[in-house]
């Protein structure tokens, strides 16, 4: 059974709608200027796609991953998003989309950083002061290997007492063994995968359709009713 059935679609602000596939848990709904998320699905309307946190898919080896891709199973109609289109997601969150990434140490991008980990989802480690967000995309270097895309926002200095300071990382488009991902999915510091697809849409009947439909009820009412002068 394709994961395809959907639950609840909430008009968010004009800027679109948004339904949670029936395996997600629905959640507190996050919004900035052009990404909506509600529950695991995030959607992006300035490309009209849907992404799945990121955090969804940590710890899930490289093999069983592809398992889950395939039709029937728990992300059947999602794909491994390409590089090109992760750096399209970030740039469409505020951030620099650089191939060769940034570090930001001014806290240009602390409040850009911060929403787009709430939607895409974040790892902490056991510092409190540190998270990130990482994911393999479909980009492969080398045979047996893949590529990842991770970003780091951190708080310098232990964060308190002052003074500290934020720092904002994106990597990049970094290349990775699939043995060292699925070591690291094993570790205590997991990967997850950038995954995307369409948006879907309701179609909206024909007129013909609708014609047809209507004097379909039309011609069940006329029959009740002669049914009950009998």
């Amino acid at each position: 059974m394709s994961n395809e059935n959907r639950i609840g679609c909430p008009i968010i602000s004009g800027l679109g709608v948004q339904c949670t596939p029936d395996y997600a848990l629905a959640g507190a709904v996050e919004v900035n200027a052009t990404l909506i998320a509600s529950g695991s699905v995030v959607s992006d309307t300035a490309t009209n796609m849907e992404w799945l946190k990121v955090t969804d898919t940590y710890g899930v080896l490289y093999e069983q991953l592809l398992t889950d891709l395939s039709p029937g199973n728990k992300y059947a109609g999602w794909h491994i998003a390409s590089a090109a289109q992760v750096l399209t997601l970030i740039g469409d969150a505020g951030l620099p989309n650089a191939i060769a990434g940034f570090k930001d140490t001014t806290g240009q991008y602390t409040s850009a950083m911060s929403t787009f980990q709430n939607l895409m989802g974040a790892f902490s480690t056991d510092d409190p002061w540190y998270r990130y967000t990482q994911g393999i995309v479909s980009d492969s270097p080398t045979s047996g290997s893949v590529s990842m895309i991770w970003l780091d926002q951190w708080t310098k200095n232990g964060g308190y007492p002052p003074p500290y300071y934020v720092e904002n990382v994106f990597y990049g488009v970094r290349a990775l063994t699939i043995d060292s991902y699925n070591n690291m999915n094993h570790g205590p510091n997991p990967i997850g995968a950038w995954l995307v697809r369409d948006a879907e849409t309701t179609p909206v009947p024909e007129p013909s359709t609708m014609l047809f439909f209507g004097s379909g009820l039309a011609g069940l009412a006329f029959w009740r009713k002669r049914t009950a002068v009998k």
